[in-house]
């Protein structure tokens, strides 16, 4: 399958830098490391859903639009309804997914 990226694949090869998420301690305010985040589940093709979430329950949910090449994210921050990371997940499809910079507590 020439061509063919496996975004899978790269996710699980480069755990410390999933899709462009750097794997530098990058820390939005009043938030924790992004590389203090935990791969948990990963769902999909265009979209692929990538699921994390700190040992303290933080969570973030990341959106890849593989046509697109737009990454997307989802957290406590622009989905308040969602407290729980399984929660989250359950509801990835339909969650409200923003730009990195935009969240909070991250």
């Amino acid at each position: 399958m020439s061509g063919v990226v496996d975004f899978r694949t790269q996710i699980e090869d480069v755990v410390g830098s999933v899709m462009g998420v750097p794997s530098n301690p990058m820390v939005v305010t009043g938030g924790v490391p992004v590389s203090a985040y935990a791969l948990n589940d990963l769902d999909g093709t265009d979209p692929l859903y990538i699921g994390k979430a700190t040992s303290s329950g933080t969570w973030l949910v990341q959106r890849y639009g593989t046509a697109a090449g737009t990454m997307r994210y989802a957290n406590l921050s622009n989905n308040p309804s969602y407290a729980s990371y399984a929660s989250a997940w359950a509801a990835r499809a339909s969650l409200v997914y923003g730009l990195f910079q935009t969240l909070t507590g991250v």
